[in-house]
């Protein structure tokens, strides 16, 4: 949870984070918005951190990392990452809710990852025809009356269609309907645009105590296997 994250990170942001970073942070006025803020930031450098060791590279300070996820008009953006002012291939996706935060890192080259949590108790029942699908309202149905299927919940369904759009998406703004959660034989979540329902990034669902997290991973080679690392906290 969030409250583990805040207990690692140093107490002054000036300690870790870049000057573009801190300005950012100054930007936003909401406490709890800041917390969340700076939890994906803290979880974001652990797995570079992680990355960068494993590669043996050399040791690289908190401040050299920034991660940048707002274009010059001040409008959210892919995540980009830095690491001494030099952009870096890799593809990152963060999340976070009033108490997680969730964030992966694919080193992969022409591989994109999304990542989203939602809390199992955020999602209400009431206005699901919005941007349900008929066939999500199905899958819903079928899970709570057999087991065939495993335990499928709006949130579920929610965090599945969000980890998607932002694995593949290219700057166009989310439109839940435009989503199709499907469950298929090979025992696995899918989900597609129903405007392109051929491509379909392999989904991964992590739950976290009260939470759900979804990891969606798309390649632009079937025979690259993406060098992925996700955690949620």
């Amino acid at each position: 949870m969030i409250t583990e994250l805040r207990s690692a990170w140093p107490e002054q942001p000036g300690d870790w984070l870049s000057s573009a970073e801190l300005q950012r942070l100054k930007q936003l006025s909401h406490a709890g918005r800041r917390t969340q803020w700076l939890a994906g930031r803290w979880l974001s450098r652990r797995l570079i951190g992680n990355v960068l060791a494993e590669s043996n590279a050399e040791p690289v300070s908190l401040h050299e990392i920034e991660v940048h996820s707002h274009d010059d008009t001040g409008r959210s953006s892919r995540p980009e990452i830095r690491i001494r002012d030099v952009r870096q291939s890799w593809d990152l996706s963060i999340s976070h809710t009033d108490r997680w935060a969730a964030a992966a890192l694919s080193t992969a080259t022409g591989s994109r990852v999304g990542i989203d949590v939602v809390e199992s108790q955020s999602a209400r029942s009431s206005g699901l025809s919005f941007w349900l699908t008929p066939g999500e309202q199905e899958l819903l149905a079928t899970s709570a009356n057999t087991n065939d299927v495993p335990t499928v919940t709006v949130p579920l369904l929610w965090s599945i269609k969000e980890a998607t759009y932002k694995a593949v998406n290219g700057g166009e703004p989310f439109s839940p309907a435009m989503w199709d959660v499907c469950y298929s034989d090979d025992g696995l979540f899918h989900c597609r645009n129903v405007d392109d329902p051929a491509a379909s990034p392999s989904i991964t669902i992590m739950h976290q105590q009260d939470a759900v997290v979804s990891l969606a991973v798309v390649s632009d080679s079937e025979a690259q296997a993406p060098n992925t690392a996700a955690s949620a906290m």
